[in-house]
């Protein structure tokens, strides 16, 4: 037992002690009859003396640990290293010192402070997104320099990490979106190569009601498209775009308030928010791609390919299982668009279309226009600083904070408006899904 403690004593994890060091190059000397210099272990190696006695410090501390996890007390096995006990305790508390250094102070210019206005408003941006827009394009809306708001939106997705959004539309008919989109060939329409594909979609049903290619993509050509569709089917009472003027200005946007049908825009570089008609237009091209190659065109599909692939989609799909029902087969339990006193003319075998109807049409704007009273008046809140966090201000006072705000704040109480508005009167059905942070960044 005695022999085995020197032993332990003499080395230690390679560290050997002074003592046992000087006993070595003593024995040596004598035995080979010379008087060597005695080397020290960092002109043996060439290193800076603080790397050794840290090496030092780190191993008698990895010593310590096993020591006292077999029981040992620290005078114990200070002992057992021929050292004093405070030696000991100065040795292992540099070796935690050099585990953990100290922070560097901070260099660079100072951080130029932030509002708490523009803080909440990227929280709204985020809220509105679902902490899907990147930082880059937040810089381009906010003046918040990049690494406070790189730092905002990694707080901001850690806040709202456990859960997401399911939405669900209840009624088919009555919520539309539309897009265009640049096809990987150019489809050929009367002898025409065209380039762009205009897609009008009903959220509720699933239903992919048109593809229109063109040569170009603008407002005309989609308000063109709109309008027959509406004389076909009926109009919606909301038509969710993004905000590209082939899609948001011009004549579509004189179309839709002719028509009295809500504009639903998505946020800027959002595409997301549009989720339904963007896995709509995946599905449509891939379902291109597999009939022109089969008729031996992989790269030259016609409007024909374009047609069947939309009839295709509607007609094979089953967007809720495999023993859900086809689009085709939810767009048909939609009724005629008709005033209450009038009855529509058809055969008894026939099955009534659900349109909506125009008191449908007159209860959503007026829910749309009370939810963006309150919105204004909510943001005129949160800018004045009130106390009781909302002021109290007449119909027509609201009406003039509406129309005092800038474009975005219009967008962003607009989109709010018609979401409350769709949700109150069940057209919509929105459910937070909670999810791990795997899952979420997966």
């Amino acid at each position: 037992r005695d022999a085995g403690a020197h032993q332990e004593r003499r080395v230690v994890y390679g560290v050997s002690t002074p003592h046992s060091g000087a006993d070595e190059e003593t024995r040596k000397g004598t035995d080979e009859g010379t008087s060597k210099e005695k080397k020290t272990p960092c002109q043996a190696k060439s290193v800076a003396p603080s790397r050794v006695y840290r090496r030092a410090c780190r191993r008698v501390a990895a010593f310590v640990r096993l020591a006292r996890r077999a029981g040992r007390r620290l005078p114990r096995v200070a002992a057992m290293l021929m050292m004093a006990t405070s030696t000991l305790r100065g040795w292992l508390r540099r070796a935690r010192q050099a585990s953990s250094p100290p922070p560097l102070p901070p260099r660079g210019r100072p951080p130029r402070p932030v509002s708490p206005e523009a803080i909440e408003h990227v929280d709204e941006l985020l809220q509105e997104s679902g902490g899907r827009l990147a930082v880059a394009t937040l810089v381009r809306q906010v003046e918040i320099p990049r690494a406070r708001l790189a730092a905002l939106v990694r707080a901001w997705r850690q806040r709202h990490a456990c859960h997401v959004e399911r939405l669900k539309w209840t009624k088919p008919g009555t919520v539309w979106a539309m897009d265009w989109t640049e096809t990987e060939s150019p489809v050929e329409a009367a002898g025409v190569p065209c380039r762009w594909t205009l897609l009008v979609r009903d959220l509720a049903g699933c239903m992919q009601l048109a593809a229109i290619p063109a040569e170009h993509a603008t407002a005309r050509g989609a308000a063109e498209t709109l309008d027959s569709l509406f004389t076909a089917h009926g109009a919606p009472l909301v038509l969710k775009t993004d905000n590209g003027s082939n899609v948001a200005e011009g004549a579509v946007r004189d179309l839709l308030v002719a028509r009295g049908i809500a504009h639903l825009r998505s946020p800027l570089g959002t595409p997301r928010y549009n989720g339904s008609i963007e896995a709509g237009i995946g599905s449509l091209k891939a379902r291109l791609r597999a009939i022109a190659s089969m008729r031996g065109r992989p790269s030259a599909p016609t409007c024909d390919d374009l047609e069947e692939a939309r009839l295709e989609s509607n007609a094979l799909s089953r967007p809720w299982g495999v023993r859900g029902q086809t689009p085709e087969e939810r767009w048909r339990e939609r009724e005629p668009e008709q005033e209450p006193d009038q009855e529509p003319e058809r055969k008894p075998e026939e099955k009534p279309e659900r349109r909506p109807s125009a008191a449908e049409r007159s209860v959503l704007a007026a829910a749309i226009a009370a939810a963006s009273r309150d919105e204004a008046i909510k943001i005129a809140s949160r800018r004045s600083g009130a106390e009781s966090g909302r002021i109290s201000v007449c119909p027509a006072e609201a009406d003039g904070i509406l129309n005092s705000l800038d474009a975005t704040d219009r967008a962003i109480v607009a989109r709010r408006a018609i979401r409350r508005s769709l949700e109150a009167l069940g057209y919509l059905i929105s459910r937070r899904i909670p999810i791990s942070s795997t899952q979420l960044h997966g």
